[in-house]
């Protein structure tokens, strides 16, 4: 069975639907902005990041 996820809207509960990114640039901006969205271990024990953004992806004539 999938995992769902749910959000709190004005006091109701509602469920989130998994959908696939329109682009990878859409994808890449996400990640830039919501690096949490990307599972993984913390970096260094102790230390609150996780994720750190050293530059985006070059050549998209779109970015």
């Amino acid at each position: 069975m999938a995992k769902r996820i749910f959000t709190m809207v004005d006091g109701k509960v509602e469920a989130l639907e998994e959908r696939a990114s329109s682009s990878e640039i859409e994808l890449q901006a996400l990640i830039t902005e919501y690096p949490e969205l990307l599972d993984g271990k913390r970096i260094r024990t102790g230390d609150g990041r996780r994720w750190i953004l050293v530059t985006r992806e070059k050549g998209n004539a779109e970015s």
